[in-house]
């Protein structure tokens, strides 16, 4: 799926609140991930896009930030991981098409 968000124009950045960077560079790498994950170990950027969770400290959050660099969509599912990126490419298409 990366790969249709990458053709579309888009770009996939992660987030990890958590780990070091080091921890995130190897599971980055042990995952062959094809995009960077950031590290937010002061919890800074999870603060300022709300996704803190009261018991897990931070929810899986996927955003699309239109070319104005506005919020158009946000998508949170705790147990189905893959409908973030299926959202995100239906989000991203939405905005590509109404470029045109």
């Amino acid at each position: 799926m990366f790969d249709e968000i990458h053709e579309l124009g888009g770009h996939v950045i992660g987030i990890s609140a958590k780990d070091t960077a080091d921890v995130a560079a190897q599971f980055c790498a042990a995952e062959s991930l094809p995009f960077p994950v950031l590290v937010d170990p002061d919890g800074s950027l999870r603060d300022g896009f709300g996704t803190q969770a009261a018991l897990t400290g931070t929810r899986r959050v996927t955003f699309v930030i239109g070319m104005d660099g506005q919020i158009d969509s946000r998508f949170t599912h705790f147990l189905r991981m893959t409908a973030h990126s299926r959202n995100a490419l239906q989000a991203i298409s939405r905005l590509v098409s109404n470029r045109t």
